[in-house]
């Protein structure tokens, strides 16, 4: 597994607005809960972690999918392999169709283990009679995630190669932006939540999106889980106390989901 500094952030508890530096990279992160599952002190559905050196960052967003078997069980698994994999790549595709090929084989290689960890997932004891029965029922068809996950080099040698990939599956979201100015041409208008990885058959709806940039095109990224959209428009200019208070009347809407963020900057060179 991953051997750098690896953060995984807690999908128990609520996150405050954070910040952390590594390396050459500023990351904020926030995570909040959907009003129903803290409500019942539940976990979360997604799943934030990275993993980073002073050149380098292999990060995960992953968004469980409620309807299935313990979507939080996907988001941990792919979360994990997906930045344990991004990480060890010995260098970054420089075109597209490479990087796609190189990711769909992997998803593919994990459902047999991501599998077994279904199977023998507990459900609790004490649960209602009806309860256990919806859940067996979907513990046949899989524990399903969406996710946005990527790496960034900034070392001496991308100055000419790839220096950003990003794959995507389902309608958590990303920006990218430069120079405090959004890169609409960069970044996608349409996300389709019935995208997602599945542990019983792997990717569902269509094969992973990607993004491949060179060095210097962007300097800011912001990935984001669905709950987040009503204030998309207002992430990059909030600072933490308006971004927590904005997640706070959020919360308090009952339709509320999930709602997890990573602020990525990156820290002009000496």
């Amino acid at each position: 597994m991953v051997k750098h500094l690896l953060h995984r952030v807690p999908q128990r508890s609520d996150i405050s607005p954070t910040t952390l530096s590594v390396g050459r990279f500023r990351i904020r992160y926030t995570y909040f809960r959907s009003s129903e599952t803290r409500a019942h002190d539940d976990i979360g559905q997604d799943y934030l972690l990275f993993t980073g050196s002073p050149d380098k960052l292999a990060f995960c967003l992953c968004d469980g999918v409620s309807q299935s078997f313990y979507g939080d069980l996907a988001a941990r698994f792919l979360g994990d392999h997906l930045v344990d994999w991004l990480w060890d790549l010995p260098a970054l595709p420089t075109k597209n169709l490479t990087a796609r090929k190189k990711l769909s084989s992997q998803l593919k290689d994990w459902i047999v283990a991501a599998r077994m960890a279904v199977e023998v997932f507990p459900i609790p004891f004490n649960a209602p009679p009806l309860l256990k029965g919806v859940l067996e029922e979907k513990r046949s068809i899989g524990s399903e995630s969406m996710f946005v996950c990527g790496r960034w080099d900034v070392g001496h040698q991308t100055q000419k190669k790839t220096s950003l990939m990003l794959f995507w599956l389902g309608d958590s979201r990303f920006q990218l932006w430069k120079s405090n100015e959004l890169r609409s041409d960069a970044t996608p208008t349409e996300w389709d939540s019935m995208e997602r990885w599945s542990t019983l058959n792997g990717v569902k709806g269509g094969e992973p999106n990607v993004c491949i940039e060179p060095k210097g095109k962007t300097d800011r990224i912001l990935v984001f889980s669905d709950g987040m959209v009503p204030i998309e428009s207002m992430l990059a200019s909030a600072d933490d106390e308006q971004l927590n208070q904005f997640l706070v009347d959020l919360n308090e809407t009952p339709t509320s989901d999930d709602a997890s963020l990573f602020d990525i900057a990156l820290v002009p060179e000496p």
